[in-house]
């Protein structure tokens, strides 16, 4: 049995947005993007679900791109934290939800520049319809 890594990626300009690991790479990917094509209500984190039903409503399809494979899933486990640390260390914060991606990403972009920067990849009329409180959101909602 192998273990995959992998990265979702914006397929407007490349940029990874998740690293996570399966077992069974065409099911997860599947399970992505079912969630990502339902209904979504407000919420207060943006998250991965929430980014690719953004990225749905604006007629894009992410890329799934396989960075490693493990034979088991501890390895697994542990490469997903390395590409975790890989991709936030070349400049980009992750959706990822889990403690330890979080300090990860933590320890390079502030809680307002990590919200910053995923809303405002996206127009902020869309944003305010899933993470009202997001930065930019609250200004738009005066106007």
């Amino acid at each position: 049995m192998e273990y995959i890594t992998y990265r979702i990626k914006d397929p407007r300009d490349g940029v990874p947005v998740y690293v996570g690991q399966t077992e069974d790479f065409e099911k997860r990917k599947k399970q992505h993007i079912r969630r990502a094509k339902k209904s979504l209500s407000k919420t207060k984190t943006f998250d991965i679900k929430v980014y690719l039903f953004l990225l749905y409503s604006e007629g894009c399809d992410p890329e799934f791109e396989i960075v490693d494979v493990k034979p088991t899933e501890d390895e697994s486990l542990e490469s997903e934290v390395s590409w975790v640390k890989k991709t936030v260390e070349s400049g980009f914060p992750v959706l990822n939800r889990w403690r330890a991606h979080r300090s990860i990403v933590n320890q390079r972009f502030t809680s307002n520049e990590f919200k910053q920067y995923f809303c405002a990849r996206f127009p902020a009329e869309k944003v305010i319809n899933y993470a009202p409180s997001a930065p930019g959101v609250a200004k738009l909602r005066r106007s």
